[in-house]
């Protein structure tokens, strides 16, 4: 088996025996906790970066609920969005009905169910 290449990584917090770093895989994020000797320079050997401890929560495991289309739709008229042209000329207001339809009840019922 061939030899993987170190992995250039980004120190993020640092303490006596641990360094918490950073470093992208496909333009993905990760963070993993690794013993303090392990990043040389800002690279990480890959088979001791693949034995890291990973930090934080996996995003990608979360059950996000579904557009709602109607609701988008209904934003979007409620602003003036109408036509594509309306669309392309408007995208701030396009922006403010996405927020209002999507993003706000996703991020409360995120925060809803973490407070719990």
């Amino acid at each position: 088996m061939k030899a993987q290449p170190p992995v250039r990584v980004r120190t993020v917090h640092s303490e006596k025996k641990v360094v918490l770093v950073e470093w992208a895989v496909e333009g993905i994020l990760h963070r993993a906790t690794l013993p303090v000797g392990s990043v040389e320079f800002g690279m990480v050997a890959a088979d001791i970066l693949a034995q890291a401890i990973p930090y934080g929560k996996i995003w990608e495991d979360e059950n996000f609920p579904p557009v709602d289309v109607k609701a988008l739709a209904n934003e979007l008229r409620r602003e003036g969005i109408w036509t594509e042209e309306d669309l392309l000329r408007r995208t701030d207001l396009v922006r403010a009905a996405a927020q209002r339809a999507y993003i706000n009840p996703l991020i409360n019922q995120l925060i809803d169910k973490y407070r719990r």
